[in-house]
């Protein structure tokens, strides 16, 4: 518990299959404990999760899935031995492993030789490998492959089960690279499932709007342009004021949960010498770490999405002088804005700087990123609670970052507390959807810096994507 498992994946059927590899580790239940989402490149995905220390000892599946069809897939499932190194049970054995102790080669007929530049390293030192690939008749082989280095001192050998099985499998047509998602459009009131002609799918971070529809009985399905992590979307009616609908969406297309529960004939193995003195070093290895903050253990994996929407005008309120309100400020420095009482009802226009004629209707009003559709959730703000105001006014900035909603122009307020004004009918329809999982570069020791720091783990090195040239030939 607690480690890294590092994993590449290779699809021989790609000339056909879909660019997106689902992953799932399930328990022997089928209950899914983590998914994550590969783009294919190359023929082939790779990627890394850590054992989370709250999973209970036991047996695991690993589950790749991909379409190889309309209404094929291919399914690739592995154990997944996990064992709970902190029980008191874990106590150092002696264990001699012998040095030509090896795992089982896998190398589908070709002959690969590794040769190194020294027989024997001490700690620090830089290792030079060429790697040389030919096939059976001895003719080298170009092409792309991983090297992993394991201390097999700390690293008992488990027995490998596994099975690959082509299945009926009609959820989710063949992607070449796009996130697919479906959900339901169902009327508030009656909550029967509602068409809807043009739906919002606004990206709260990142610039751009996606659109889809939903059909007679309410299915909707759309897909978004690929990303990293995760990101969050609200879903709106084109009309924004117009009449609303709950959205329920599938945010994590998966494997279905019939073929993650088995049967299964595997079994966790037994806790033999080799595995128990490993334990041993593996609880050792998080006490000291704990002790001397190497942070090594802290291995989560967030990829952030940085905002890319550029205004027309920013107010940062800090840079001006004190004002009485959020209206007088509006009043006195951002001119493009424009707020005045009409039957009895405060009303904010913005201008449009290519025709100096004041748009129409209210803006597109956003709180710390979000659609609001409440103008008074904007302007019942106090200016000592703003930390900004963002101005899109310009034709092309609103077409390009907004489509159609900017079409009155776009304010932007950006409060000091970020989502602390934000209602529940400001989240309405807001959901966290995944992208594509980004595996970390595998890291290189402690680095010069901390050499006194010991370094347990029993992966070395890490390198999944190795191409050799027209003679067969890599070098690391």
């Amino acid at each position: 518990m607690g480690e890294t498992v590092w994993y590449r994946a290779l699809c021989m059927e790609a000339s056909k299959a879909s660019k997106v590899m689902e992953v799932q580790i399930a328990d022997q239940s089928g209950t899914v404990k983590l998914h994550q989402r590969l783009l294919m490149e190359n023929n082939c995905a790779f990627g890394d999760f850590r054992i989370p220390l709250d999973w209970n000892e036991g047996l695991y599946i690993f589950n790749l899935l991909i379409k190889t069809g309309p209404d094929k897939a291919l399914l690739y499932q592995r154990n997944l031995p996990v064992f709970n190194d902190m029980t008191e049970t874990v106590m150092p054995s002696p264990v001699n492993l012998p040095a030509d102790q090896t795992l089982p080669a896998n190398s589908g007929g070709l002959n690969i030789q590794i040769q190194t530049n020294k027989q024997a390293y001490q700690r620090g030192e830089k290792i030079s490998a060429l790697i040389q690939v030919t096939d059976q008749n001895g003719r080298p082989v170009q092409g792309n492959f991983s090297l992993a280095v394991t201390d097999h001192g700390l690293t008992p050998l488990l027995p490998v089960a596994e099975q690959v099985k082509e299945i009926d499998y009609s959820q989710n047509p063949v992607s070449e690279g796009q996130l697919l998602f479906s959900g339901m459009i169902k009327d508030k009131e009656t909550g029967a499932g509602k068409k809807m002609n043009l739906i919002a799918i606004f990206n709260v971070d990142e610039v751009g709007v996606n659109w889809g529809r939903s059909q007679n009985d309410g299915m909707l399905s759309f897909a978004l342009p690929p990303f990293y992590g995760d990101r969050e979307v609200q879903i709106r009616n084109f009309d924004l004021f117009g009449p609303s609908a709950s959205f329920s969406v599938d945010m994590e297309p998966a494997i279905p949960n019939d073929l993650l529960q088995g049967p299964y004939s595997w079994n966790l193995p037994d806790r033999t010498a080799a595995i128990n003195q490993y334990l041993y070093w593996s609880r050792e290895r998080k006490r000291i770490e704990q002790i001397m903050g190497f942070g090594q253990l802290d291995l989560s994996h967030k990829t952030i999405e940085t905002s890319t929407r550029i205004p027309d005008r920013t107010y940062p309120v800090a840079d001006y002088i004190a004002f009485n309100s959020f209206e007088e400020f509006l009043d006195e420095v951002v001119l493009p804005a424009r707020l005045r009482e009409r039957k009895g009802e405060r009303e904010l226009r913005l201008i449009n700087p290519n025709t100096k004629v004041w748009y129409e209707k209210a803006p597109l009003y956003l709180l710390d990123g979000y659609i609001t559709t409440k103008e008074e959730n904007i302007l019942n703000l106090k200016l000592e609670e703003i930390e900004r105001i963002d101005l899109y006014i310009d034709h092309n900035t609103l077409t390009n970052q907004f489509g159609v909603l900017g079409g009155n122009g776009v304010m932007a307020v950006y409060t000091k507390n970020r989502g602390t004004k934000l209602t529940d009918e400001d989240l309405a329809n807001t959901f966290s959807i995944k992208g594509f999982h980004r595996s970390r570069s595998f890291t290189l020791g402690q680095g010069e810096d901390n050499d006194h720091q010991p370094d347990f783990r029993s992966v070395i090195y890490w390198n999944p994507n190795i191409q050799t040239d027209a003679i067969g030939k890599a070098s690391v």
